[in-house]
């Protein structure tokens, strides 16, 4: 069952075309998460109407829109992880708690109705399902599990893709990263042949799986990941800086590729 509503998200997710749908993906974010753009400095109107001239002009509008196609750049990175994800939870590749742990994460992907419905407009409803498998994926590396990484990209990419949540919804947001990221460590609690029956259930009853973000949770480690609310920064010629609270930027080209991760 599991493998089944992999296949048909994916083929959803590859559908997607950052240019054909930023600007509904765009406008999600208005919707959601106004603020930020209220507080664009002017001279964004500038750079990015130089590189899109038919883009529209008011500069809240203009930087929805640059981040909206960062953003969708992002959550065309699942299907890669996906296939990173499926060949670690192969039976034998690693523990049972390792495993239940990633079928787990996977079946939040297939999930049609979570934090974000992923019916919503322009891929917006996937911005919940990148950052879960992106948690998922930090995780595993930290415990030096099957994954290659840079963290300090893949932290900078969890809050950029957080910039598109309502504030509600960030807050309940950073509880499912926190739960996410404490279920791999609780898992290894478990003897093993009940992490592997648990990892068969996921298989095939994925959408009996509760994901719990409507409290917050205790960090069992130090360096639990934190969704950072972000701002933006310099802007010149050469591109747009989205600068997070408590330190880090994402550096962004007027076309919305992601040039640098501080």
């Amino acid at each position: 069952m599991l493998m089944r509503l992999l296949d048909q998200t994916l083929e959803a997710l590859r559908g997607l075309d950052v240019e054909r749908d930023a600007a509904a993906f765009s406008e999600q974010v208005l919707t959601h998460n106004p603020a930020p753009f209220r507080e664009a400095p002017g001279e964004l109107s500038a750079v990015l109407a130089e590189d899109d001239p038919d883009a529209p002009r008011p500069v809240d509008r203009l930087g929805a829109l640059l981040l909206a196609r960062a953003q969708l750049r992002l959550i065309k990175e699942i299907p890669e992880h996906v296939a990173e994800l499926l060949e670690l939870a192969r039976e034998g590749h690693a523990s049972p708690h390792v495993r239940c742990a990633v079928l787990g994460a996977l079946a939040y992907l297939v999930q049609p109705v979570e934090l974000v419905d992923d019916r919503a407009p322009g891929g917006y409803g996937f911005v919940d399902d990148c950052i879960v498998l992106k948690t998922m994926r930090l995780a595993l590396a930290r415990m030096g599990v099957g994954v290659t990484l840079e963290p300090g990209r893949e932290l900078r990419a969890l809050s950029l893709l957080a910039l598109a949540l309502s504030p509600a919804d960030f807050e309940r947001m950073q509880h499912l990263v926190t739960h996410t990221w404490n279920e791999i460590h609780l898992l290894h609690m478990l003897p093993a042949s009940v992490a592997a029956a648990r990892a068969r259930k996921i298989e095939t009853c994925p959408l009996a799986l509760h994901h719990d973000w409507s409290r917050p949770g205790s960090s069992f480690t130090l360096d639990t990941p934190y969704l950072r609310h972000g701002g933006f920064g310099e802007v010149d010629d050469e591109g747009i800086t989205i600068d997070f609270a408590g330190g880090g930027a994402v550096h962004m080209t007027p076309g919305g590729d992601i040039s640098a991760y501080e």
